[in-house]
């Protein structure tokens, strides 16, 4: 079902205070959260147009694409090039979405609460309040993948 099938079989309610576009944003991180959880592990995997050792399973390529959101796989790749980022095996990276619609990307190495780095990111229309990716591998190939890929 396409999103404009969505909207004419479900129409927001206009006499609630939120309007139609936020209503429709918000119907769309419901099925876009409830799509994510049914992947679990991956057949196969997508490089990333920014690197050769960068890849991407069938979750993170669905979540990019329907949640509108390679700006962030974007950031992921691009801080690879940082020594402090680059010689972690395991990378979590999160995105988490303020009220103001600016969000922060952080990454640990999953142990640790601590960041190794955060980015802000000024302004966002990510539909999720949330997400984290799992980046593993070695320098030479590493794979981002959702949670429940793993």
């Amino acid at each position: 079902m396409t999103r404009i099938d969505r909207l004419i079989l479900h129409p927001p309610d206009v006499s609630s205070p939120k309007g139609r576009k936020e209503e429709a944003a918000l119907m769309d991180a419901a099925t876009l959260s409830t799509n994510l959880a049914h992947f679990t592990g991956s057949e196969s995997i997508y490089r990333h147009w920014m690197s050769k050792s960068a890849f991407m399973t069938e979750g993170c390529m669905y979540l990019a694409e329907n949640g509108n959101c390679l700006w962030l796989f974007d950031i992921i790749v691009s801080h690879q090039s940082n020594p402090r980022v680059r010689r972690e095996p395991f990378q979590a990276w999160k995105l988490v979405v303020n009220e103001d619609r600016s969000a922060v990307v952080s990454v640990t190495d999953g142990n640790r609460k601590k960041p190794i780095l955060e980015q802000l990111v000024p302004f966002t229309d990510f539909m999720l309040k949330e997400i984290t990716i799992w980046m593993e591998g070695s320098p030479g190939q590493m794979v981002m993948m959702l949670k429940t890929e793993r």
